[in-house]
C-alpha cells in the first residue's frame, strides 16, 4: 500500500483504502470466533458438585485471536506513512492501542473515528473525506 492508508474495521474483517498514487484496495477476513460459552452442570446429587464455565478461558481465546487479526492488518498496511481507522464499536480502539504498543514500524495514526456499516464506496468516500480535512 501507499503513503496514506484509510481502514474500516470491525471484528469480522477490515478494509484497507490506498489514497496516493493507486486506488488500491484490501479485504482482511479474521478468525476471531463468536464464543457463546454454555452454563455449567449440576450434579444429580442433592448439594453435589457444580461444573462452571471458565470464562477466562473463552476470553484468552479471543484476545489471541484479535492479536492474529491486528498482525495480518498491520502487515497488509506495506509501508504505510500515516493511518485513519474508522469502524463500529471497539476494534479499532483495540487496534489502535495494539499500535502504540507495537514498535515496528507503523504508519502515524491521524485519527481513530467511529463509524457505522457501510458500503465499500461510502468507506472510500468517508475515509477520503477525512484525510482532507486533515490536509486542510
Amino acid at each position: 500500500m501507499e503513503n496514506r492508508v484509510g481502514i474500516w474495521m470491525d471484528k469480522r474483517e477490515a478494509f484497507l483504502f490506498s489514497f496516493d498514487n493507486s486506488s488500491e484496495r484490501k479485504h482482511i477476513r479474521s478468525s476471531i470466533h463468536e464464543f457463546n460459552p454454555k452454563g455449567g452442570s449440576r450434579s444429580k446429587t442433592a448439594f453435589g458438585p457444580v461444573e462452571t464455565v471458565k470464562e477466562k478461558k473463552y476470553l484468552a481465546k479471543v484476545k489471541k485471536q484479535e492479536l492474529e487479526y491486528f498482525k495480518d492488518v498491520l502487515d497488509a498496511l506495506g509501508n504505510a506513512k500515516s493511518l485513519i481507522v474508522i469502524g463500529p464499536a471497539q476494534t479499532k480502539n483495540k487496534f489502535a492501542k495494539y499500535l502504540e504498543d507495537e514498535n515496528v514500524n507503523q504508519p502515524e495514526l491521524l485519527k481513530v473515528e467511529t463509524a457505522d456499516s457501510m458500503t465499500e464506496n461510502q468507506m472510500r468516500d468517508t475515509l477520503r473525506r477525512l484525510f482532507v480535512n486533515l490536509n486542510n
